[in-house]
């Protein structure tokens, strides 16, 4: 866990960079030129080598710093950009950028899940779901949250059961045994196949599931057995 310190003990280097990134940064906001705005478009970030150079050791900083201009750049010289119009292979480049120079910055995820993630064009939906979830199999423990919102994207945004299906078994899989995460968010797979019509196949993973022995939990073996009994059809 990173502490803070007095702004006089950071390296001279950094503080001015920062003071004229800030007035710079300012300059470019407040000025309003006679000719015609030229939007800046992002582009791909530089290398992580060459990031963590430029920070002056202070990494954690830096990503920090990278994360408040990455989120105010869909607002240039007083006009407010859609999602739509950033190129989001640079913008994923630069939450994977941003994430790399401190691990604990939860912005990455935090802007990915819930800002970037509100377009309507399913291509760069598509590819917010996939930057989600790689980052969950390579931090399952911690970034499970995050995965269950990409699942609930891909069933009702983009209406792709078979894509839902798919990160459901894989959040089941790598949270199996983490008894921090809800007995609901395991079984994502179950309740995905029954509000898809296929009660039996939900079913049928149930009963595989009890009888495999990975369940050890009995609160939720039981919760499994109740929804083991709601998916059996109804006998006149």
């Amino acid at each position: 866990m990173h502490t803070l310190r007095p702004y006089k003990q950071l390296p001279s280097g950094l503080v001015l960079s920062l003071l004229i990134f800030l007035i710079g940064f300012i300059f470019l906001q407040i000025q309003q030129p006679d000719k015609k705005v030229v939007i800046n478009k992002l582009t791909s970030p530089p290398e992580s080598v060459l990031l963590r150079q430029l920070s002056f050791n202070e990494p954690a900083l830096a990503s920090r710093l990278l994360s408040i201009w990455l989120q105010d750049f869909d607002y240039q010289y007083g006009q407010s950009l859609s999602y739509e119009q950033l190129n989001y292979t640079h913008l994923i480049n630069w939450l994977d950028a941003i994430q790399e120079l401190d691990a604990d910055n939860r912005y990455p995820l935090l802007s990915a899940s819930h800002l970037y993630s509100n377009v309507n064009d399913s291509d760069k939906l598509r590819q917010i779901i996939a930057f989600v979830a790689k980052k969950f199999e390579q931090a399952p423990a911690r970034e499970w949250s995050w995965m269950v919102k990409m699942v609930l994207l891909a069933q009702h945004k983009l209406h792709d059961a078979e894509l839902a299906l798919r990160l459901s078994q894989q959040l089941m899989q790598l949270t199996k045994e983490n008894k921090n995460v809800p007995r609901w968010v395991k079984q994502m797979t179950v309740f995905i196949l029954a509000g898809e019509g296929e009660k039996e196949a939900a079913a049928t993973l149930i009963a595989a599931l009890l009888k495999s022995g990975e369940i050890k939990d009995p609160a939720e073996q039981h919760f499994l057995e109740q929804q083991f009994i709601k998916l059996q059809p109804n006998k006149q």
